[in-house]
């Protein structure tokens, strides 16, 4: 059980600010699904990794990082994997969406598996070597990726919003796409950014498979999404560190939101049309 995976985290990392539970969540069958946080100090002698954020790190400053995980364990894990976020301040934005992905894949050996101390072990070794490549060869890798893309989906509804949610994570982490999930009153908006495959790749499956329930309860397949927009991402327009879900108390929030990312213009030209006929 998970429960039990969770209860052994909180034992082992029990220090003041080490483990930071987030949320928890009753799914309609019963399950639980966790969202938690756990903060890390790695140092560049592997042997010290495992100190939290708050222990007094006895080599130098510099030879240490501090990595923040946030982990959701969702209904279906085991069979599914976790969704995993990652903060560090010594990592740009290009390194941790690799990082990030090399971890995944990671994961992805594990299925079936507990898998959350080894994927916390398994950043705490490896977490340096992206922090002192950045002439090496993986930023060449990094600049031979295809172009990273934008898209905005529209959904009409969500019948059940917590089931939707999680499948819209689980599909988004495994694309490896960042973005943000906007909630505003009725408006349902899905900014999606990456390789241009992958923003593919997700809208057959959120086209074709069953992602809600119909008015009887029983799942059902997404009929009414709309494509907005699909472009590269422009030039001035940095992209989303992860996956989030925003809900938005008015329409100005909204606006504000398509600001920060500086995602103005594609506001007015392909959303603002939608927030006359759903406010």
């Amino acid at each position: 059980m998970a429960e039990a995976e969770v209860d052994a985290l909180m034992a082992i990392y029990c220090s003041d600010g080490e483990f930071t539970m987030l949320n928890t969540a009753e799914t309609e069958n019963g399950n639980m699904e966790y969202t938690f946080a756990i903060c890390l100090t790695c140092s560049r002698n592997q042997a010290d990794c495992f100190t939290s954020c708050t222990d007094q790190a006895v080599s130098r400053d510099e030879d240490n990082v501090k990595v923040k995980l946030t982990f959701i364990l969702p209904r279906e894990y085991l069979t599914s994997l976790p969704a995993v976020s990652i903060d560090c301040h010594k990592l740009n934005r290009q390194q941790t969406s690799l990082f990030r992905q090399e971890l995944l894949c990671y994961a992805a050996t594990l299925k079936n598996e507990y898998m959350v101390m080894d994927l916390i072990m398994w950043v705490s070794q490896h977490i340096w070597e992206y922090i002192t490549c950045s002439n090496t060869q993986k930023n060449t890798n990094a600049a031979k990726e295809e172009p990273t893309w934008i898209t905005i989906l529209h959904i009409d509804h969500m019948r059940s919003q917590q089931k939707y949610i999680k499948i819209i994570t689980s599909w988004v982490t495994e694309l490896n796409l960042t973005g943000m999930l906007l909630l505003q009153g009725h408006l349902i908006l899905l900014i999606l950014q990456g390789q241009q495959s992958a923003l593919k790749e997700y809208m057959v499956r959120h086209k074709t498979q069953r992602v809600d329930v119909d008015s009887g309860g029983r799942s059902c397949k997404e009929k009414m999404m709309s494509v907005l927009c699909e472009l590269a991402l422009p030039g001035s327009v940095d992209r989303c560190p992860d996956f989030t879900v925003r809900r938005l108390e008015s329409q100005q929030d909204l606006v504000t939101t398509f600001q920060e990312m500086k995602l103005e213009d594609l506001y007015k030209k392909y959303v603002v049309m939608l927030t006359h006929t759903k406010s």
